[in-house]
């Protein structure tokens, strides 16, 4: 099997595209919000103080750190190297 980046990098870019609008808040709250889950991209919501304006589908620093800890492990043969 080969490892395809492009292919897992997708997945967990929509993996968290799904779950942006409801980053940083209680399960009781997303149940509230969205009693028969989240079944396609949406916004981000409003109401928490921790909330950003953004549009469906985008992806949150979590995308992005996970990224850059994959590049550098990969570079370094699954080393971490604190001054990637």
């Amino acid at each position: 099997m080969t490892l395809n980046l492009n292919r897992i990098t997708g997945v967990l870019a929509l993996g968290d595209a799904m779950g942006m609008p409801t980053e940083v808040r209680s399960q009781t709250n997303i149940w509230r919000m969205h009693p028969n889950g989240i079944r396609k991209l949406l916004p981000s919501e409003g109401g928490s103080p921790y909330s950003r304006d953004l549009p469906a589908g985008s992806v949150t620093d979590d995308t992005i750190n996970t990224i850059l800890l994959a590049k550098m492990l990969i570079k370094n043969h699954g080393q971490v190297d604190v001054n990637y």
